[in-house]
């Protein structure tokens, strides 16, 4: 697997073979069309009738494909399968033409970002303590309908392979799913970030018709009334855990998220635990950031805890694989807290990693130094409910475009803030030296919630633990005088 990958790596870090063999697969072909989904539509089904031509490159490509297949540990059948899916489609023809652009460089650049989180209304029915985006009431400046479904045409256009509706709360946006309905019927997949208040059966049947729907349903403690609390609704535990159940039965690919801080770090096995008795496939951590309405909460992990928290976190992760390969139920933890790479490589003894945002297991050193780490600006960005584009979901207020008024290939390839949040030597800190910054590179929202600098140290890592001290220790003890 590893000699795969170290061979494609070598070869696609040459001019040549991107002169001689991808550059030709994003040509269109006058019998066959464009000869990139040719050949994978070709590799899929081998008599398929293609020109001569066509048929040249097929054969030279599904020596790649299934060198591919080889390295990411399944059958090429399986693969074949997956390449079925047309979102699926869409990742692999964005690998394959940022290989061809930008070249297969550390941390890897897809010729357009993966998934595209779109807090595409600010209407929410709960007024949460921690929110990034202080939702409530529909913002005056939100985009129309017409507008909305300009945003998926151009997205689609662009590539992207998912797009995760969030807010505000999706569901309580009365277009929600005509917009859900035409993303699926583009070929992009359909995530929603929700808090399940609103997941009725008759709604939970509705996203499992959109097709492999995912969907992020916040739940933040084992309390019930610890929970209402922190969401401002005296019944939101009770109508999160309905609708949890809702999805599993609809059939829906579950996650349920919680944000973990300083109070509740060590409940992460309990978490998991009552998310596997729900049937939820996956549970994910995510983590404080001082954006939005949080901006005030003083429950952020401090540097030994967050390490504490991602141990914790990765010993739950071992144990949920090992019932994974055997009989048991099994729910898959993950964080996208950039440290847990280095975290569950620590823990396993080497035998995984994680993959960052893209959240799966790994355990292929060298693919993780591409594919590692943040991917704000990278794997994803973010869109406001106007239509601005910020890096992250976590950075609400660093612009860096208009999904309707900007040509997007040209942001991507040329937007400043961009080109430093890819550029991982000129961090700062101990993030730029850091043996692990290409399966980690720290959280890029919390240094600019705390230092308002994209590249700056991630303070809330161990190995930066100077300069949490100095930002938000001293800041904290200096306020409480």
């Amino acid at each position: 697997m590893v000699e795969s990958l170290i061979i494609f790596q070598k070869l696609a870090s040459t001019e040549t073979f991107r002169k001689l063999f991808l550059n030709p697969l994003d040509k269109e072909c006058p019998k066959d069309g464009n000869v990139l989904d040719m050949v994978i539509s070709k590799y899929i089904n081998p008599y398929l009738e293609v020109c001569r031509k066509c048929k040249i490159k097929s054969i030279a490509a599904t020596k790649i494909l299934n060198r591919a297949a080889e390295g990411f540990d399944v059958s090429p059948q399986v693969f074949k399968e997956q390449l079925e899916l047309p979102y699926f489609r869409r990742g692999l023809k964005s690998v394959i033409r940022g290989v061809k652009s930008y070249g297969l460089q550390k941390p890897f650049l897809p010729y357009t970002p993966f998934l595209i989180v779109w807090n595409f209304t600010n209407i929410c029915n709960l007024k949460c303590k921690h929110c990034y985006q202080d939702a409530g009431k529909k913002a005056k400046d939100e985009l129309t309908l017409e507008q909305q479904f300009r945003v998926i045409d151009n997205l689609s256009d662009w590539g992207v392979t998912v797009i995760a509706f969030s807010g505000g709360e999706p569901l309580a946006h009365p277009d929600f799913f005509k917009l859900a309905e035409y993303t699926a019927k583009k070929g992009i997949a359909v995530a929603i970030a929700t808090n399940g208040t609103l997941i009725t059966e008759e709604v939970a049947k509705k996203l499992a018709d959109l097709g492999e729907t995912y969907a992020e349903v916040s739940f933040d403690s084992l309390d019930p009334k610890e929970h209402n609390k922190f969401r401002g609704l005296e019944s939101a535990w009770e109508l999160t855990v309905e609708g949890i159940k809702n999805l599993v039965e609809a059939g829906v690919y579950t996650c349920m998220a919680t944000f973990i801080h300083k109070n509740n770090y060590k409940q992460i096995p309990e978490f998991v635990e009552f998310a596997k008795n729900l049937g939820a496939q996956f549970w994910a951590m995510f983590e404080y950031k001082p954006a939005g309405r949080a901006k005030d909460l003083k429950i952020d992990m401090n540097p030994e805890e967050r390490e504490e928290a991602l141990s914790i976190l990765a010993e739950v992760t071992l144990e949920e694989m090992k019932n994974k390969k055997g009989d048991k139920p099994f729910t898959i933890p993950y964080s996208t807290a950039p440290q847990f790479g280095r975290k569950m490589r620590e823990i396993s003894r080497g035998e995984y990693s994680v993959g960052g945002h893209y959240g799966f297991l790994i355990n292929m050193p060298k693919l993780l130094e591409f594919v590692g780490g943040c991917g704000a600006g990278r794997a994803y960005v973010a869109l406001q409910p106007n239509g601005n584009i910020t890096p992250c979901v976590y950075m609400p207020n660093l612009v860096i475009g208009n999904v309707l008024k900007d040509n997007l290939n040209y942001l991507w390839d040329t937007n400043e803030i961009l080109k430093a949040l890819r550029d991982r030597d000129k961090y700062k800190g101990h993030c730029s030296k850091c043996e692990d910054k290409y399966i980690c590179g720290g959280c890029r929202a919390r240094a600019y919630g705390y230092l308002k600098d994209v590249t700056g140290p991630d303070l809330g890592c161990i190995n930066n633990k100077e300069y949490w001290d100095k930002n938000v220790n001293c800041s904290s003890s200096s306020s409480s005088r």
